[in-house]
């Protein structure tokens, strides 16, 4: 059997579990990457060619048989949707779960340095975020999920690779001493000022 014919088959299984679940397979698993060197995260942007388009979420897809949830969030979101073939450290998040028995399973996918993406027609475009507070909208509805329960571990990991380190704080060292050089000097003047 040809690679064509096994994709043909799977998406002949994910389309009967979308007629029976309102899913896309019967599994699925998707990534947000987290980038070391600047502690920011990567989110994309829904194409008009996918279900719940131009929202913004994870990077992901259906699994195929044999597949583990983290080589499928690898596979889907890590190469063939952002063309990024590097190392991916993967953290799991919540794992989404419909009543009829669909599961969604979310990772952060840290990576040593942010990238631009090469994507595929599934994504619009790609941000490179500061804070979960400067998302972009409108969230997918599973990206909403995520957040609600899997906040607190996204922001701890974000906050780990923060630029905190002796580079950066040597730059804001002087800048406040630049500051404060500032405040000495504009104290000196007024005080050699002739009063009248």
């Amino acid at each position: 059997m040809t690679k064509n014919n096994v994709d043909i088959e799977n998406d002949q299984r994910h389309a009967e579990a979308l007629a029976r679940t309102g899913f896309w397979g019967v599994m699925a698993a998707g990534l947000l990457f987290l980038a070391k060197d600047t502690g920011r995260l990567g989110i994309a942007e829904r194409s008009e060619l996918v279900l719940e388009p131009l929202t913004y979420g994870t990077m992901g897809g259906a699994g195929n048989p044999g597949e583990s949830p983290e080589e499928v969030a690898i596979r889907e979101g890590g190469r063939e949707e952002t063309g990024y073939y590097g190392s991916i450290e993967m953290l799991p998040l919540a794992v989404f779960e419909s009543q009829n028995g669909f599961k969604y399973f979310n990772f952060l996918g840290i990576v040593e340095k942010e990238f631009n993406p090469t994507l595929n027609w599934e994504n619009r475009s790609f941000v490179w975020i500061d804070s979960l507070d400067s998302l972009p909208a409108p969230l997918h509805p599973g990206m909403s999920y995520l957040l609600d329960k899997s906040k607190h571990i996204i922001e701890t990991e974000m906050s780990k690779y923060l630029p905190h380190d002796s580079a950066y704080l040597a730059r804001a060292r002087q800048a406040i001493d630049s500051i404060h050089q500032d405040e000495d000097l504009i104290s000196k003047r007024q005080a050699a000022k002739p009063r009248s």
